[in-house]
């Protein structure tokens, strides 16, 4: 069946004055704010918390729910590893912020010093072994990926996985930065830090996403857990990346 150009505007505006979803269009990235880090030179893994948590509640016993990929690239967490805090190099002092003094290094969005004029101080960060990682991230230029080089995206139903190639309808497939709140260092899109992961199953199991989609769903934030390992081969990042 052939239709006529001439009637795709009026047919467009019939679609969307009916209530029917609108043709596909991409959210706009915007660049980071100055103390945002959009490049990030080691590779980190994420734990997921609790939205607006009581940090200095975390003792020694508390275990970190670590996000992990599965084949598919899909993330996931609950029926994972756990990582004792006790375990994590500074992250006692992180969680309880405010009784220790921070590093006065200085820095600016990529990990590069500031000037005199700038305000960004580096705080610490949560390290922990890479060997103890199930999943361990890269970020470059607001672009995350995972060790098979595939991209961390916002696809359309909303869900948090990586793939390669991505897929041509995502939301998001770059945009994402660390950030310094609450005490501690959390993975930010389009530099908000609230995500959601959504339950599966009974079990435990959940998945995550940048918005709820249902009443199964929670507000969650992603802590970035810096490990020992470069992101990159060199400074002109000429190595694989």
């Amino acid at each position: 069946m052939r239709f006529s150009t001439a009637a795709l505007p009026f047919a467009l505006f019939a679609i969307v004055n009916s209530g029917a979803p609108a043709p596909y269009k991409a959210h706009r990235y915007t660049p980071p704010n100055d103390c945002e880090i959009d490049t990030f030179e080691w590779k980190f893994a994420l734990a997921v918390l609790d939205l607006d948590c009581d940090y200095k509640k975390y003792d020694v016993d508390h275990d970190l729910d670590f996000v992990i990929e599965i084949p598919d690239g899909q993330l996931e967490h609950g029926c994972g590893p756990v990582y004792p805090l006790s375990n994590c190099e500074d992250c006692f002092d992180v969680f309880n912020y405010g009784g220790y003094t921070p590093k006065k290094t200085k820095y600016k969005r990529g990990g590069e010093p500031c000037g005199d004029g700038d305000e960004c101080e580096l705080e610490l960060f949560c390290e922990i072994d890479a060997n103890d990682c199930d999943l361990l991230i890269t970020l470059k230029n607001g672009v995350l990926k995972d060790e098979k080089h595939r991209t961390g995206e916002i696809v359309a139903n909303h869900q948090f996985q990586f793939d390669k190639p991505t897929q041509s309808d995502a939301l998001y497939t770059k945009g994402f930065s660390i950030v310094h709140e609450h005490g501690a260092y959390l993975l930010a899109l389009e530099h908000k830090t609230k995500f959601w992961h959504c339950k599966v199953n009974e079990n435990g199991l959940y998945k995550i996403y940048d918005a709820k989609i249902g009443g199964q769903c929670s507000p969650i934030e992603l802590l970035v857990l810096k490990s020992g390992e470069k992101a990159f081969a060199n400074k002109y990042n000429k190595g694989k990346w």
